[in-house]
């Protein structure tokens, strides 16, 4: 008989009356019938499918970065914008009135 290595099968009923392990491999549940009892020992869907297997997940993402080359390219853009702002404010000057007579 094959042992398990915590020494349980991997859907254990011991949990009132219903001590017996029913139902399919698939489908598991707990019974009071020992002469319904499932073989787990047969059953081969315990383990993940290695499609299931993910790996670790995906270190967290530190939010403080400092990246010399990040804070360039920003300071670059902000005075790009500063400068346009400054000229289109300088181009449309005081407005002076044509038309009126003297």
């Amino acid at each position: 008989m094959m042992s398990w290595a915590n020494g349980t099968h991997p859907f254990d009923c011991k949990v009132g009356r219903y001590l017996y392990c029913c139902g399919t491999c698939g489908y598991r549940f707990c019974c009071l019938s020992r002469h319904d009892q499932l073989n787990q020992m047969a059953c081969m869907n315990y383990a993940n499918p290695n499609w299931a297997n993910t790996g670790k997940p995906p270190a967290p993402i530190n939010e403080i970065h400092n990246d010399p080359d990040r804070d360039q390219n920003n300071m670059i853009v902000y005075v790009i914008c500063g400068v346009v702002a400054i000229m289109v404010l300088w181009s449309q000057g005081p407005q002076t009135d044509m038309t009126s007579s003297r």
